[in-house]
């Protein structure tokens, strides 16, 4: 047995008993959550893991699943159910395989290397969040996205593959797109696509209640704006909009920003 005593005499300490002590403690905290019914919560957040328990595998958890803030590099044992929110944010994935196969809540998997939304699950009841990564593609998003798609900071050149229908907000700034080409045909709330390099509004949404925002990016024209949003801001283009010309092609109820 090693005691505190002994490894405060040592110049550096034996931390190969250490982690042995948490991945027990841990496995343990996870054993109760199963035997109990596996209800409520599960937060694994910033707990320095590299990859997941092998007892979480293929379990359904009822609630979150919060394995953000850990040094994961795969999702290998995730559980297969998650009927709250799945968060992997700031880890250092490359993919998600083995990511779950249904969430009912929000999916949030930014701040990781992602370069692709292959594996992502089949069925996301909420908000959808996969900014600051690598993403050259949106293929194998969901089709329907309840609440709001996040995709800002990536490297997207497109947005093949992206949601047709998102329940609210969508937003994609802080890419390299040139087109809107497959944006979704719908969405509830606002539509952002700032700070890219649109030279066309072609493809955009017909409505947007809320917010529309295309500033920031190299448009000469506002062709193929939304016909109804709730407010508009295009400043930041090289041409200096007006009032005028956002007015001739699109009905604003709110305020336009120029």
């Amino acid at each position: 047995m090693i005691k505190l005593k002994d490894i405060l005499l040592e110049s550096t300490a034996p931390d190969i008993f250490i982690p042995r002590r948490m991945d027990d403690r841990l496995e343990r905290m996870i054993s109760v959550y199963i035997r109990n019914g596996s209800k409520g919560g599960l937060n694994l957040q910033n707990k320095n893991l590299t990859v997941l328990p092998a007892i979480l595998k293929d379990i359904t958890v009822n609630g979150f699943f919060d394995c953000s803030s850990n040094n994961l590099t795969t999702l290998e044992n995730c559980p297969k159910i998650v009927t709250g929110t799945f968060n992997c944010k700031e880890n250092v994935l490359t993919s998600l395989k083995g990511a779950p196969e249904s969430v009912g809540d929000g999916f949030i998997c930014s701040d990781n290397k992602l370069t692709s939304l292959e594996f992502t699950p089949s069925s996301v009841g909420g908000n959808f969040g996969c900014s600051n990564n690598y993403l050259t593609s949106l293929k194998g998003a969901p089709e329907i996205i309840k609440g709001t798609f996040g995709c800002n900071n990536n490297k997207l050149t497109s947005l093949e593959g992206a949601p047709k229908k998102v329940g609210k907000s969508f937003s994609c700034t802080k890419n390299q797109l040139t087109s809107l080409k497959d944006a979704p045909k719908t969405v509830g709330d606002g539509f952002y696509c700032g700070s890219n390099k649109l030279t066309s509004l072609v493809g955009a949404p017909h409505t947007v209640p809320e917010y529309f925002a295309c500033n920031d990016n190299v448009l000469t024209s506002l062709e193929g704006s939304p016909k109804s949003v709730g407010e508009y801001w295009c400043s930041d283009n090289p041409v200096r909009f007006t009032e005028k010309q956002v007015k001739a092609v699109c009905d604003v109820r709110g305020s336009i920003f120029l």
